[in-house]
């Protein structure tokens, strides 16, 4: 039973990279939609927490660039979450901050979209935020 543990392990931290990829590609795969599209979403989502907030009887005032730009942050939080689960060391905010880059760099190539330095840096920050939050929880875990 002790030999399955090494082994566990390796497959574990196989399929735990193998995430980290296709939630790379899922991040990329967003940019990736045309301006109309992305912007379509968003006001799809704008649409539902509005009737969320109508049936709970709050008021609501959010505008789609808020929307937005949780999304970014969210996402990227998700991101730096499962990287830091995934690979404990002190890599995670670089590889984090390398795909925020190139995320806003493949908006570029995208008919109605732009790369923003300040969606780089929310990304970003959404990452660490996900990475603190990991890093955190694991420590609890152990105590």
């Amino acid at each position: 039973m002790a030999e399955l543990a090494p082994r566990w392990a390796a497959v574990r931290g196989r399929m735990l990279a193998l995430c980290c990829v296709f939630y790379a590609g899922m991040i990329f795969s967003f940019s990736l939609r045309p301006g109309e599209e992305s912007a379509g979403q968003s006001g799809a989502v704008l649409a539902l927490l509005a009737q969320l907030a109508q049936a709970c009887g709050l008021p609501f005032s959010l505008e789609e660039w808020m929307v937005r730009k949780a999304a970014h942050f969210l996402e990227f939080f998700g991101y730096g979450a499962l990287l830091a689960w995934s690979f404990p060391g002190k890599w995670p905010p670089g590889a984090a901050l390398l795909t925020a880059c190139c995320d806003e760099a493949l908006q570029l190539l995208v008919p109605g979209r732009s790369g923003q330095a300040a969606d780089a840096l929310l990304d970003f920050c959404g990452a660490c935020a996900g990475i603190l939050c990991a890093r955190l929880a694991r420590r609890a875990k152990r105590v």
